[in-house]
């Protein structure tokens, strides 16, 4: 594979330094077309699609393009709004092992995001006719009920009661309550 590549490079190179010698009087535009002529037909021999093929493959190569491109937000603006992205977009987030990793990497615009919208004051009506919709504040109740939220503020409420902060401040508190009384 890499024979071939550097091979076609040779060619390559031996055509256009043979291309820019074998006529000293022939103008500038002469030898550029001349030598554009010539890799044109390279890439289209089998063996130089094949090489174009494997350099495109590499994937340092393909990061450079599609970090910096407009291209590539144009193009994943349209796949993203069109009927076949949707339908690519249901698939893949049926992949939990892609979706985990989609999350992982988005978990900092998320976490933005929900503050701004925390902000808008249209987002906040909204939040707070959900929130005053029966259906959704039987759910809510629900799940505050069910056994693993039990278990999860179970511990949670273990993990604060053990901390030393949390122990520090509660006597402080005691302290204070103390101190209040007897001034009382």
């Amino acid at each position: 594979m890499k024979r071939t590549v550097l091979t076609i490079i040779f060619i390559a190179t031996l055509t256009m330094l043979s291309a820019c010698k074998s006529n000293p009087t022939a103008s500038g535009d002469d030898q550029y077309e001349a030598t554009k002529e010539m890799v044109v037909d390279i890439l289209k021999t089998d063996e130089g699609k094949k090489a174009l093929s494997e350099t495109l493959q590499d994937k340092e190569l393909q990061q450079q393009f599609l970090l910096h491109s407009d291209e590539t937000k144009e193009m994943l603006t349209q796949t993203l709004t069109s009927e076949k992205g949707k339908a690519m977009w249901q698939d893949l987030l049926t992949d939990t092992e892609f979706k985990g990793s989609l999350a992982k990497s988005l978990t900092n615009e998320h976490t933005e995001v929900a503050k701004e919208l925390l902000k808008d004051p249209d987002y906040q009506k909204q939040l707070y006719q959900l929130l005053k919709n029966p259906e959704v504040t039987k759910q809510l109740q629900d799940a505050i009920k069910s056994q693993k939220v039990k278990k999860h503020l179970e511990t949670t409420i273990e993990e604060i009661i053990s901390s030393p902060k949390f122990e520090k401040r509660l006597l402080e508190l005691l302290d204070e309550q103390k101190k209040h009384q007897k001034d009382s």
